[in-house]
């Protein structure tokens, strides 16, 4: 169990800091610089509609987290029930809003002190903003580096921010490059293509075969099909003289 547990931390560690690339990557290409495009510059803000399911998922995110004593009971019965092993002896406890793991340990977590912090939080970042963020507040030009004339196309892309995890990720991604270049003359190139992509590992080794043998079969059983009228009466009575045979036997 302890081995488990820390092989558990690791992976969370792991997907946090992936999560933390992936919104730091986001907010960038999608706050920052120059849009790429004419819908990214005319780009408004979606409607109420679409944001309630954003609402609604993030209100079970904070209800779930401060109504833990309960919800980690009930998935422990439904756990116990699904393994057979005895969850007794981990006393999670709802009293006071609190959860503890360990039955007569002081280690517990408490959701109203969890409410408190959060609250505290929130007041304080709201009386610095308030009192304080608007006012040094101010609208300019991001540093260039000297260069005049900038536009989009000098700007960080998804595939900047995704190298060290191309990397890192390599003996799994498989990323490969596809240049292109287009000459006048040996001297003199026209136009110069880049791209790096990463290999659809799930997509060409997994869904890929699997939808080919699905077609594969598909066809193979199209051959029972073929439309005659009289190859259709022969498995009606081979279906019935297979039910006579079954009952006859059973």
């Amino acid at each position: 169990m302890k081995l488990f547990m820390v092989i558990c931390a690791a992976v969370l560690a792991l997907t946090g800091g992936l999560a933390a690339s992936c919104f730091v990557k986001a907010f960038g290409i999608t706050f920052l610089a120059r849009p790429r495009s004419r819908y990214a510059e005319n780009a408004k803000e979606v409607s109420f509609s679409m944001k309630a399911g954003m609402f609604f998922l993030s209100f079970l995110a904070v209800a779930f987290g401060l109504a833990a004593g309960w919800i980690i009971k009930l998935l422990m019965k439904v756990a116990g029930a699904v393994t057979g092993i005895d969850t007794g002896g981990m006393a999670f406890s709802s009293n006071m809003f609190t959860v503890n793991p360990q039955a007569g340990s002081d280690r517990y977590l408490s959701s109203l002190f969890l409410v408190l912090v959060l609250c505290i939080l929130g007041a304080a970042g709201f009386l610095v903003y308030r009192f304080w963020g608007r006012e040094k507040r101010k609208v300019y030009k991001t540093w260039d580096c000297g260069y005049y004339a900038l536009d989009a196309r000098n700007e960080y892309t998804a595939t900047a921010f995704s190298k060290p995890f191309r990397v890192a990720f390599g003996f799994f991604l498989l990323p490969y490059r596809k240049t292109q270049k287009i000459r006048e003359s040996f001297y003199y190139v026209k136009s110069f293509t880049y791209g790096t992509y990463t290999t659809l590992v799930f997509k060409k080794y997994i869904y890929e075969p699997v939808i080919a043998l699905v077609f594969k079969s598909a066809k193979s059983l199209r051959r029972i099909q073929p439309g005659s009228i009289h190859l259709y009466l022969a498995y009606i009575f081979s279906a019935v003289l297979l039910l006579i045979l079954f009952r006859q036997k059973f």
